[in-house]
C-alpha cells in the first residue's frame, strides 16, 4: 500500500508546517464523505475516534486511545476487513500507531502521534532509541530461547522509561532469568519493563537515595 506509507513524510517534518486546531465535530462532518475513505482519510479518523481524556472505569482508556474490531472499521471506510487489517499494520510498522489485543473480540490502538497532531506537543521515537529498543528485545529473548509476541507492548513501555532505566534493564537480564528458581515464571519483555524486574537491590536503594 504504496499511498500508505507515503504518509511517513508527513512524521518526519511534523509541526515544520503549522498546527490548525479544528473541532472534532467539524472533522467528523468532513469525514462523512459516504465515499470510500483514502488512506489519508482513514489515518485522520483514528485520532477523531480517540479518546481525547483519560477515560476511568472497565474499559479505561488513555488519551490517545480507543477500542475497535476491524468489522467496524472496514465498515466506516468502506474497505474490506482484509484491508484494513494490512492498512492497521502497514501504521504499526510505521512505528505511528501500536495494536495490543483486548480480552475478548476488540483490538486497543495507541497512536503514538496523538500530542504532537493534537497540540503541537509530544515528539516520535528517535531512532537511536528504537536501535536500542532492537537490541534489547533480540537479547532478551534470544537468552531465553524463544520468540516473543510482545514487541509493541514491549516497546510501548520502554519509551516510557529513563535512559538509566533503559541501561539497567538491558545490564541485569540474565542477572534477572538467574534470581527465579523457576523458568516457568519468567516475565514476558513486556511485564519485565512493566514492572521493573530490572532493577536490584541496590538499584532500589540509589533511586531512594536520589529522590
Amino acid at each position: 500500500m504504496k499511498s500508505i506509507k507515503n504518509l511517513s513524510d508527513d512524521f518526519k517534518g511534523m509541526g515544520t508546517g503549522g498546527y490548525l486546531v479544528v473541532p472534532r465535530n467539524l472533522l467528523g462532518r468532513v469525514l462523512d464523505t459516504g465515499t470510500p475513505f483514502t488512506p489519508a482519510q482513514a489515518y485522520m479518523y483514528l485520532y477523531v475516534r480517540c479518546e481525547f481524556c483519560n477515560r476511568k472505569g472497565k474499559e479505561a482508556l488513555k488519551r490517545g486511545q480507543m477500542t475497535c474490531t476491524s468489522g467496524e472499521l472496514a465498515d466506516r471506510f468502506m474497505w474490506s476487513k482484509h484491508a484494513v487489517r494490512d492498512f492497521l499494520r502497514t501504521l504499526r510498522d510505521l512505528g505511528v500507531l501500536e495494536m495490543e489485543v483486548v480480552p475478548g473480540v476488540k483490538s486497543k490502538l495507541t497512536m503514538c502521534f496523538y500530542e504532537a497532531l493534537t497540540g503541537g506537543q509530544g515528539r516520535p521515537v528517535e531512532p537511536k532509541e528504537k536501535v536500542a529498543f532492537f537490541d534489547f528485545w533480540k537479547r532478551y529473548y534470544a537468552l531465553l530461547e524463544r520468540d516473543g509476541t510482545d514487541f509493541y507492548p514491549a516497546l510501548s513501555e520502554w519509551n516510557r522509561m529513563t535512559g538509566r532505566e533503559r541501561r539497567l534493564a538491558m545490564k541485569h537480564i540474565e542477572r534477572y532469568f538467574r534470581s527465579l528458581s523457576d523458568m516457568r515464571f519468567v516475565k514476558t519483555a513486556m511485564n519485565y519493563l512493566r514492572y521493573k524486574a530490572y532493577l536490584m537491590p541496590e538499584d532500589i536503594e540509589q533511586n531512594t537515595i536520589l529522590k
